[in-house]
């Protein structure tokens, strides 16, 4: 049966060609609107951990600061350390956490994410923006930095790569506003638009100067405990409003506005109409590329059923035939799945997606996989009616 089902294949080339061509249409336009909609929804899915009923967002704090309060879950802050390039130029250092990193690290137009550079011990690697300091992949550059006794000192930074604009980064000018949502936490970044220098690395280059250089919690994300009680919140508001007296001279400021809650809550309202905005697409472009491949299966079994009808003369079971489409498409879905991963390697290679995202992970994996067995039963479904109608006596009666 397996011989004589790879026979089949073979004999149905073009059949099959264009089966695996409608299969990898659908593959591609499936991957690509599942990564779009995963890049749009990835701010939320990375925050999902801290957002709450009960917390405050964006108060000043440091780690001190933050172990004096009280019935504190989770903790999210981006980090920021301020590096003076030269006497007019100043350069913000983002530092990733593992957790960051995974959703956001940046896309390169040259060099490789924090590569490994033996020249220091202290030395770290980080990837720079586009600059008008002609700072490029494999410089090393010095920068003044703040110590944790207030003075100045020279470190230097191993440049593994530049990241290319158009991409979402840190936002560390973040206006907090009433209608405030988690997705403003992140920005595109153009250095046309805010002609400022930008360094990104990552916690684990970072531990070589963190006990030594000052480094920045930026609006921190404070999730406190469920149970947490009206008294332990007022508290934790009054510690928060005397660290940012103490450090601004200004009174404290925390209000509705930090609310954790409330933030949350509109965070979650986008994060469910983008995914329902996606719904209808992904809908339509499955069912369009099935029902092609039903009718082709479909077309494809009533002419055939000549042939099936001499197969059951020689002693072949009747609904045997289905074992021979079954055969077919999932061999034409194992096909158009490698031949999908290799095209879309094949196109990010040479970046001719530009803005169009498209990974395989195990979200589209699962889903293709999915999609493919529907196909197969579905197909086989046909098929069996097709069959079923149509006897083989009958078929030979006819001819």
């Amino acid at each position: 049966m397996i011989q004589l089902s790879v026979k089949e294949y073979l004999k149905n080339k073009w059949f099959n060609f264009f089966s695996i061509i409608l299969l990898i249409s659908m593959i591609l336009s499936s991957v690509i609107l599942i990564s779009t909609m995963e890049k749009q929804t990835r701010i939320y899915r990375m925050l999902k951990p801290y957002m709450g009923d009960k917390g405050i967002y964006g108060a000043t704090v440091d780690d001190e600061c933050i172990e004096s309060l009280q019935r504190v879950d989770k903790v999210f802050a981006g980090s920021v350390t301020y590096c003076s390039l030269n006497d007019n130029e100043v350069a913000e250092m983002l530092v990733y956490d593992k957790r960051v990193e995974r959703y956001f690290k940046p896309v390169l137009s040259e060099g490789g994410w924090l590569r490994e550079n033996p020249q220091s011990e202290d030395m770290i690697s980080a990837v720079i923006s586009n600059n008008n300091l002609g700072i490029k992949t494999g410089d090393v550059i010095t920068v003044r930095v703040t110590s944790q006794n207030g003075e100045e000192e020279q470190r230097q930074i191993y440049i593994s790569g530049v990241f290319s604009d158009g991409q979402k980064i840190y936002n560390t000018e973040v206006y907090l506003h009433s209608d405030f949502k988690f997705s403003e936490m992140f920005d595109t970044y153009s250095y046309e638009q805010l002609d400022g220098i930008v360094l990104i690395t990552n916690m684990k280059e970072y531990d070589k100067w963190k006990d030594s250089v000052v480094t920045r919690l930026y609006k921190p994300i404070i999730r406190f405990e469920d149970g947490i009680t009206e008294e332990e919140m007022s508290y934790n508001v009054e510690v928060l409003d005397d660290y940012h007296s103490e450090i601004s001279g200004l009174k404290g400021n925390i209000g509705e506005i930090n609310d954790l809650g409330a933030i949350s809550k509109r965070s979650r309202r986008e994060m469910r109409s983008l995914y329902v905005s996606y719904i209808p697409l992904v809908m339509v472009a499955f069912i369009l590329v099935c029902l092609g491949i039903i009718g082709i299966n479909t077309v494809k079994t009533a002419l055939n059923t000549k042939y099936f009808a001499k197969l059951y003369l020689c002693g072949m079971n009747w609904y045997h035939n289905m074992i021979f489409v079954t055969f077919e498409m999932i061999i034409n879905c194992i096909a158009a799945f490698f031949l999908s991963v290799v095209i879309i390697y094949i196109l990010r290679l040479f970046g001719i997606f530009g803005r169009v995202y498209a990974e395989i992970h195990a979200r589209q994996a699962g889903f293709i996989i999915l999609m493919c067995v529907a196909i197969i039963i579905v197909s086989l479904l046909m098929v069996c009616k097709v069959m079923h109608e149509n006897s083989p006596v009958d078929i030979l009666k006819d001819e």
